[in-house]
């Protein structure tokens, strides 16, 4: 645990130096925050979940795979 910490310590006295890395840091960031808002915004009628479409009196339900992407439920 102590470990973890002195390496936190660590980092975070360079990051405070470092300017360069300050805003390589936060060049990810708002990459992913972007990501982050783009997926939100392509899934908000579905609140954030892929859905996939059922039909009443639909057998089953998606199809299963086997170990090498066959269909389990094809007999061979």
């Amino acid at each position: 645990m102590e470990i973890g910490r002195l390496d936190r310590s660590a980092y975070l006295s360079t990051y405070f130096a470092d300017e360069l890395l300050r805003r390589r840091v936060n060049t990810q960031l708002n990459r992913q925050e972007s990501r982050h808002n783009l997926a939100r915004k392509i899934f908000h009628g579905q609140k954030g979940e892929l859905r996939q479409s059922y039909r009443e009196g639909q057998e089953g339900g998606p199809p299963r795979y086997g170990r090498k992407g066959q269909r389990a439920d094809v007999a061979r």
